[in-house]
């Protein structure tokens, strides 16, 4: 996708427009430089504690992974993936592939440029105004072991949420549930462990691209922002799709299909989707363009 529209898969080389966004604070009201960990920059997540480091302006323009990830999470959450205040969507840096942008606590049709944080692959953060979740040591370890991947998505949406108490992978009940065909794997917390076990999360994964978590929700890892975000809209409709057939007795469609229609719908639907979700975002989520002066 050409970028400089809103309709990249977020990966610019370069970011030339200086435009200050207007908004800066994250939470509201927040004004310490110092979060419920005393953490400020430079100093590693620990514990299960947000962490606001000092709050800065950010320069923002489309292309920025920033801007980037406060769109996805806004598309997500226009999809019926909003998932409480939790949850996180997380971008490589592509002029930094050791560092990743991610987002904050919070709802995701709230998210800005301003609250999404700038973390290192050894989970030092180096920019942001956004209180982290410790879960960000999963998408590290992700994106760490999957040079090739791009972006990670964590959700707790509500069908995906209901699907994963079952042990169950999402079954092939939908058209454009041939996206998940063979690209499904599973992680169980069995309460002893860490509560965040990137390694063993990540070892689940394999080279699938969805990690199912056992009565938690699911990870979902793509070579582009876009894939992982249509990927993760398109789950949620299809775990809806899966338990609502199986009320009724609905059969899955052949393996074969399934198949023949896993490559139509990567070569097609992800980009149609994608640039569809752009075009509804502006006329759904204006706040989120004023902070390019647009």
């Amino acid at each position: 996708m050409a970028g400089g529209n809103g309709l990249s898969a977020a990966h610019p080389r370069a970011y030339p427009q200086r435009v200050v966004s207007r908004r800066s604070r994250w939470p509201p009201g927040a004004g310490s430089r110092t979060g419920a960990g005393g953490l400020r920059h430079g100093s590693p997540l620990r514990g299960l504690v947000a962490v606001t480091p000092i709050i800065r302006r950010m320069d923002v323009h489309i292309d920025h992974p920033a801007f980037q990830v406060a769109a996805a999470r806004r598309m997500l959450a226009r999809g019926g993936c909003e998932s409480r205040v939790a949850g996180q969507v997380a971008l490589r840096d592509p002029d930094r592939p050791d560092t990743f942008w991610v987002s904050p606590w919070g709802y995701f049709d709230e998210t800005l440029p301003d609250h999404v944080v700038l973390v290192s692959m050894d989970l030092q953060v180096l920019s942001g105004a956004g209180g982290v979740s410790p879960a960000v040591g999963f998408h590290a370890q992700m994106l760490r072991d999957r040079p090739a991947a791009g972006a990670v998505i964590h959700t707790h949406s509500p069908y995906v949420e209901v699907l994963s108490t079952t042990g169950a992978e999402v079954g092939m009940y939908s058209a454009d549930a041939c996206l998940f065909h063979d690209e499904q794997a599973h992680y169980f917390d069995d309460g002893v462990r860490p509560i965040v076990d990137g390694p063993r999360m990540s070892a689940a994964l394999g080279d699938r691209s969805v990690l199912w978590l056992g009565n938690h929700g699911v990870v979902i890892v793509a070579e582009s922002l876009a894939l992982a975000t249509v990927k993760a809209i398109t789950l949620e409709t299809s775990a809806r799709c899966h338990v609502e057939a199986q009320m009724i007795g609905g059969k899955e469609m052949p393996i074969a299909e399934a198949v023949r229609s896993k490559g139509l719908y990567l070569q097609n639907f992800i980009g149609a989707m994608w640039e569809a979700n752009w075009r509804r975002l502006r006329r759904s989520d204006p706040d989120l363009f004023e902070v390019l002066g647009a």
